[in-house]
């Protein structure tokens, strides 16, 4: 049963977006805008993952309270693969209609290109492969140069969207 699974694995191609989730930060309660960071974590494990053919995108409701978020209709979508290291530790200022104050039109997504993205930018893997790409994004994205278990506890971590081929 465990060779006829593994077959199965290797056999497996699938196209990968990356998501790294992000949440609202706010200074005070008056405050007319969120704030939505990204960190050397996020823009290096972005830049990695871009090497290997999967785009890494960035996703945070635009809500300023827990009820707000339990409503909210309003994201703020970034493409994080256009990030450099120059864009370590910006910070996006995001009024609540969604217009982002700060950051470079060219980094913000809406729906349909989201879509763009994975029509044309996403590598096709064979599932075994991909584990050994997402070990190398997130050793990236902390700094190491190698793998080590203990490193998967801590720290940010993109969700990947398996896209299969029919």
């Amino acid at each position: 049963c465990g060779v006829h699974r593994s077959l199965l694995a290797s056999q497996l191609f699938v196209q990968n977006l990356g998501l790294y989730a992000r949440r609202p930060k706010l200074l005070s309660a008056s405050d007319d805008h969120v704030k939505v960071k990204f960190n050397q974590q996020i823009v290096y494990g972005a830049m990695e993952s871009k090497k290997y053919g999967i785009p890494m995108i960035g996703g945070c409701p635009l809500a300023k309270s827990f009820q707000e978020l339990s409503l909210c209709k309003s994201f703020l979508w970034v493409n994080l693969s256009r990030f450099s290291i120059q864009d370590i530790n910006s910070v996006a200022n995001v009024l609540p209609n969604g217009k982002v104050l700060n950051l470079d039109p060219e980094y913000i997504l809406c729906a349909d290109d989201v879509l763009d993205i994975v029509d044309n930018h996403c590598k096709e893997f064979e599932l075994t492969s991909l584990i050994d790409v997402v070990k190398n994004v997130k050793m990236a994205g902390t700094g190491f140069g190698g793998y080590h278990p203990m490193l998967f506890m801590g720290g940010y971590k993109p969700v990947y969207l398996l896209l299969a081929n029919p």
